[in-house]
């Protein structure tokens, strides 16, 4: 099918979802320039109805509201939601399987599990539309529009119905899928290949998988198609990762965070600022024993919605205001998965970004760190020619930096394992959250 046509379908398939994402989208435009006044009383609004709704439907939030002592007609700010308990994704699970069944149209979805418990939940028609309306404003900051068409960089299916699923639904949305699950010499060169007969414009992926390929692109010398930006999502993205994937397709490298519980979580603006999807959410950072932990509420969802949810992610949100204009809340920090991170025997906490230089060294191509006990790092090599007294140096300036407290033992492997849902894990904990 033709370029152009391919995208007319893509469009008429995002406006026929739900009826109204085109006019959801028209009205997230001009609310991102509200001030932040603005933007806080439409949350505030919405939270309350929210509430309203967990108060009439379910046992669980009733409760919950009640211990409290909030009365979700009579909240009178945003900082009166802090006095609800956090969410965890045990006492969610356990809620949703009560809950009463579903009025109205909903949409099924559920988590892979990697992070230990996959979780079942529902979506209204409605919060569904915005989610997508929301991605739609997010990829407009760099001139993408809707139906453009996307190289997906992305696991694919272990099962042949859920490869037909996947084909249908990259084929209706303009979009060519690339697997990551397997990136080697031969493969990249093929896979370059496709990339240029799909001229997309853009790319979008996990960011292992994208930095994979683009060293693969430089180490052959080879050019990739210019795209609008290149957005990398569902993992962490490392400095060195970002230099790497800048130099192979030339254009803007750009952070999406997100999950599947909630769609767009903060996009990456032009000015390097992670913002908040306020009109959809409410996102507060909490310090716990050391830890920044973030908690999501959506706002939009009027079918076992999650209220200040444990998301799994360290962060900060800062209170700054961003030189783009937009006043959306900024992520300051993101640190990554909760339980990316060293607590060393005397408290204190070490996160797992500071491996990162540790894939810079000559010759190394990929890293895995594993902490196997609280006072034992193993440390994962994986490349030819490696520079055996660069790890050494640099392996003493991390024993340095953890104040002696950890053993670390390194060594070369063939291959390091993706996770079966296609991501490549940089930091694994054997010993659990904060043991």
């Amino acid at each position: 099918m033709p370029k152009n046509l391919r995208k007319r379908l893509s469009r008429l398939t995002s406006t026929l979802y739900g009826g109204s994402q085109r006019q959801i989208l028209k009205s997230l435009n001009q609310s991102q320039w509200w001030p932040k006044e603005q933007i806080e009383k439409h949350q505030l609004e919405r939270l309350r109805e929210t509430l309203a709704h967990c108060y009439d439907s379910y046992d669980f939030y009733r409760e919950r509201l009640d211990r409290a002592g909030v009365d979700p007609c009579n909240i009178k700010s945003l900082k009166e939601l802090a006095r609800l308990p956090v969410l965890t994704k045990e006492e969610y699970h356990s809620m949703y399987r009560n809950a009463p069944e579903a009025k109205g149209r909903v949409e099924h979805r559920k988590t892979s599990g990697t992070t230990g418990l996959a979780l079942q939940f529902r979506k209204t028609i409605e919060a569904t539309t915005i989610m997508r309306a929301l991605d739609s404003r997010s990829l407009s900051w760099y001139g993408i529009a809707p139906g453009d068409r996307q190289a997906r960089f992305w696991s694919a299916s272990e099962t042949s119905a859920g490869r037909w699923k996947q084909w249908g639904g990259d084929y209706l949305l303009n979009r060519y899928r690339f697997s990551v699950n397997q990136i080697d010499d031969g493969y990249a060169m093929r896979l370059l290949e496709d990339l240029r007969r799909c001229r997309p414009d853009y790319v979008y992926g996990y960011a292992s998988g994208i930095y994979e390929f683009s060293k693969l692109i430089l180490r052959h010398k080879v050019t990739a198609p210019r795209v609008k930006a290149v957005i990398v999502t569902s993992e962490m993205l490392y400095r060195h990762q970002k230099e790497v994937i800048h130099e192979a397709f030339g254009s803007p490298v750009v952070r999406e965070y997100g999950s599947t519980e909630f769609g767009p979580i903060a996009f990456e603006c032009e000015q390097g600022e992670l913002h908040v999807m306020d009109e959809n959410l409410i996102v507060e950072s909490c310090s716990d024993d050391g830890e920044q932990k973030l908690l999501v509420t959506e706002l939009n969802n009027r079918d076992v919605p999650f209220i200040r949810y444990e998301i799994g992610d360290a962060g900060v949100v800062g209170d700054r205001r961003c030189s783009c204009g937009r006043n959306l809340t900024v992520l300051s920090e993101l640190m990554g998965r909760t339980n990316g991170f060293i607590r060393l025997m005397d408290g204190s906490i070490i996160y797992d970004n500071i491996f990162d230089f540790l894939i810079t060294i000559a010759g190394v191509d990929q890293i895995q760190v594993v902490l196997v006990a609280r006072d034992k790092l193993q440390i994962f090599f994986k490349g030819n020619d490696i520079d055996w007294p660069g790890v050494e140096k640099a392996v003493e300036t991390l024993k340095g930096f953890c104040g002696g407290q950890i053993e670390m033992s390194w060594q070369q492997v063939d291959e390091i394992p993706l996770d079966k849902s296609g991501k490549r894990n940089y930091f694994k904990s054997l010993v659990g959250y904060g043991e």
